[in-house]
């Protein structure tokens, strides 16, 4: 199989661990395969579900989960319950520090949905926490609102800075082709673990395949010794089966080969794939195009 992209869009060829191979030019990482109907989340009360999942999800607003978050939240208000989470969630959608890939074709949605809240909503507390979603946004009104005396300090605080700083995140802008989608991302996040699950959604989206798809890690454990450099178990779920491989720990970075190797091989019975570019200012790129 051929990948045919613009010379500008050279793929890189890392030098692998033992756990991925080069399948036809492609990273492809030796998996365990298993039967599985669900990931061990699906059905659980909205509090249970992975952060990862639930950012996910709410971004593109798979599996009607936004009409599911905002039910959740108004119960949680509603019994004087703590609502950290539904702030944390909202902030990290569409977020474009700590490894972060900004904004794509669902972001407009995702906001024009928050700014509805933020503005209209019959609770105050869920216009506060609405306003989380939309720090840094680029919205026409979005600014004023938080000028308002509504707006808590620190969160008003925070969508100044990243609007003064938007002009210096410089982020990858090579073109993509009719057969092929683009994002880039810092593979560094700032913190651990590094949230792989994160990572295996974005790289799904590229292709029209794993929408469905589900993931999730095992990560060392990084409070009993912050020096750990035990691996990572990532898993993906799809079609009633469960992918599980390692990946490599390498501190508040990403293994991007292992999470690309663990996508090649959940597709690797279609004509889709995913790969790395080579970088670009310190911009991590993938790319996933049709092999036909």
């Amino acid at each position: 199989m051929t990948m045919e992209l613009p010379q500008e869009l050279a793929l890189v060829e890392p030098t692998l661990a033992d756990h991925l191979r080069h399948d036809d030019g492609f990273v492809i990482a030796r998996v365990r395969r298993t039967h599985a109907s669900a990931p061990p989340w699906r059905g659980s009360e909205l509090v249970d579900i992975p952060h990862a999942t639930l950012v996910h999800d709410l971004e593109v607003d798979r599996r009607d989960m936004r009409a599911q978050f905002l039910a959740a939240l108004r119960a949680h208000a509603a019994a004087g319950r703590a609502l950290d989470l539904f702030a944390s969630v909202l902030a990290n959608a569409f977020q474009v520090l700590y490894g972060g890939r900004g904004s794509t074709a669902h972001t407009a949605a995702f906001h024009r949905w928050a700014y509805a809240l933020a503005t209209g909503d019959d609770l105050p507390v869920v216009r506060g926490i609405a306003l989380h979603a939309l720090i840094g946004a680029e919205l026409p009104g979005v600014d004023e609102l938080f000028a308002g005396a509504s707006a808590p300090e620190d969160v008003a605080e925070r969508h100044r800075l990243l609007r003064a700083s938007a002009a210096d995140r410089a982020r990858d802008q090579r073109p993509t082709t009719e057969r092929a989608d683009v994002i880039a991302f810092d593979a560094e996040t700032g913190h651990v673990p590094a949230d792989h699950p994160a990572l295996l959604y974005w790289l799904a989206d590229l292709v029209p395949h794993l929408h469905d798809a589900d993931f999730d890690q095992v990560a060392p454990d990084f409070d009993r010794d912050p020096d750990t450099r035990k691996p990572y178990t990532l898993r993906a779920y799809h079609a009633g089966k469960r992918w599980t491989c390692r990946a490599v720990n390498h501190g508040d970075s990403y293994d991007v080969p292992s999470c690309i190797g663990l996508i090649n091989a959940v597709l690797r019975d279609t004509p889709w794939r995913v790969a790395a570019l080579a970088p670009a200012d310190q911009a991590m790129c993938v790319i996933g195009a049709t092999t036909l």
